[in-house]
């Protein structure tokens, strides 16, 4: 796991607020931090950078526990996403 989401992960799992919009706050600066992390990035990424804020902001189920438990999910997709591209990266060292 690349390090930047394994930081990520833990923090959003450190967050111990009960209320949704203290969460939202605390996992919304995480998130930001992450984008900032990962730049520069593919287009898959940025759009699921982009739908992970718009429903942790904008369209929230109010509740922290689901919200958290996809928040990570996503982050994983996007771990995997990385490793995928960076195999293609040394995939393509290789050939040069």
């Amino acid at each position: 796991m690349f390090h930047d989401i394994e930081q990520f992960i833990n923090d959003i799992n450190s967050i111990d607020d009960l209320d949704y919009g203290d969460f939202m706050r605390k996992a919304n600066l995480y998130l930001n931090q992450l984008n900032e992390n990962l730049r520069p990035f593919n287009q898959d990424i940025k759009k699921k950078l982009s739908e992970m804020q718009y429903y942790l902001q904008f369209v929230s189920n109010w509740d922290v526990e689901s919200t958290r438990k996809r928040i990570i999910k996503d982050a994983t997709y996007i771990d995997q996403l990385l490793a995928a591209h960076k195999q293609d990266w040394e995939s393509v060292q290789n050939m040069i």
